[in-house]
């Protein structure tokens, strides 16, 4: 095979099923790039394939969450394919894609033990931006059951509580805030914050960005008696996963039953106090629990996504768990960008 018998164009429809052929082993669970494919095309973002021989052999999306910014996400290449070329013609198209519809940076999430993609991305110009401490906080087996073997109770029960950790906690009132408010409470963030998200897909935070997250994710915001802004994160809305990781820190470890669904949710762009941050936590799983009540599906775990620069990164773990939450440490995942002439 040459890179010559290989075309670049536009994803369909119809490429689905090629593409769920080539990523269903991509991790121990399978992938869920095939699945995203019907989203990601009506939600208007480019997505590319790779062709040979009229066979789909390799894919990836670019989306555009906020005015200028382009993030790219979901590259594959066919096993047998890989370090030919295809993932960087994939890549070229993505960027030469964005440059015409007016980005001005690109970001990708990069994973950093992978390698690969790290040397693609350097290849192409990227550079690392930032760094992203990860945890979560698992529900599964940590709430009650109420004969249908679903969360019934929102109390977390692992780790050692400390009883003026959680009063303070007690004290502290969060509350979803709306769009409207969102840009006082920019002004107020401290420590400030480079980048805005709740998952997957992150962008600069300027205040018009802020504003703008908080209309797709709930903005969670603590107050303390006084009302002043104790600490602030984005919470996304729930998703169901057929997988989630299992209560030990084994990354490895994770729980998979046939026909079993569970409900996640992700805390990102965390600022403030360590006390209004544990508060902002209890606070989503209260809500994830509930919701997941409401819907009879069993709550799996929530996400939690600090900048490693931010003082919340280095303590937030030890005065969760002394305000009795069981959050456990899930890793680190890094921002790559690309900057694009103007």
């Amino acid at each position: 095979m040459t890179l010559s018998n290989v075309v670049i164009r536009k994803a369909r429809l119809e490429d689905q099923d090629h593409i769920r052929a080539f990523t269903q082993n991509t991790f121990d669970w399978g992938d869920y790039v095939a699945d995203a494919l019907p989203e990601w095309l009506e939600s208007g973002n480019d997505v590319y394939v790779a062709e040979l021989d009229g066979i789909p052999v390799g894919v990836t999306c670019v989306a555009y969450p906020a005015e200028g910014e382009a993030w790219f996400q979901g590259i594959r290449v066919k096993a047998e394919l890989r370090r030919l070329g295809i993932g960087t013609m994939l890549t070229e198209a993505s960027i030469e894609g964005a440059r015409k519809r007016g980005a001005r940076v690109c970001r990708a999430n990069i994973d950093p033990d992978n390698f690969r993609s790290q040397g693609l991305a350097r290849s192409m110009g990227f550079m690392l931006a930032a760094r992203l401490a990860e945890f979560r906080l698992p529900l599964a087996g940590s709430v009650k059951d109420e004969g249908s073997g679903n969360g019934s109770s929102s109390e977390p029960n692992d780790g050692p509580v400390d009883d003026q950790s959680d009063q303070d906690i007690q004290d502290i009132r969060v509350r979803t805030v709306t769009p409207e408010e969102a840009g006082r409470v920019f002004d107020e963030a401290s420590p400030p914050i480079r980048f805005l998200g709740g998952d997957y897909i992150w962008i600069s935070s300027t205040r018009p960005n802020f504003i703008h997250a908080a209309s797709i994710h709930r903005l969670l915001v603590a107050n303390d008696a006084h009302g002043k802004v104790l600490a602030g994160g984005f919470m996304t809305e729930p998703y169901v996963e057929d997988h989630i990781h299992g209560s030990s820190e084994n990354e490895s470890d994770h729980i998979q039953e046939d026909g079993k669904s569970y409900l996640c949710a992700a805390l990102g762009a965390l600022f403030g106090t360590m006390e209004g941050a544990a508060a902002l936590i209890r606070h989503a799983w209260d809500l994830l629990v509930s919701e997941a009540k409401e819907k009879n599906i069993t709550p799996g775990e929530l996400f939690v996504a600090v900048e490693t620069e931010n003082p919340l990164a280095e303590g937030l773990l030890e005065h969760s768990r002394q305000a009795g939450l069981g959050l456990q440490r899930h890793g680190e995942t890094h921002l790559w960008e690309l900057r694009l002439a103007e």
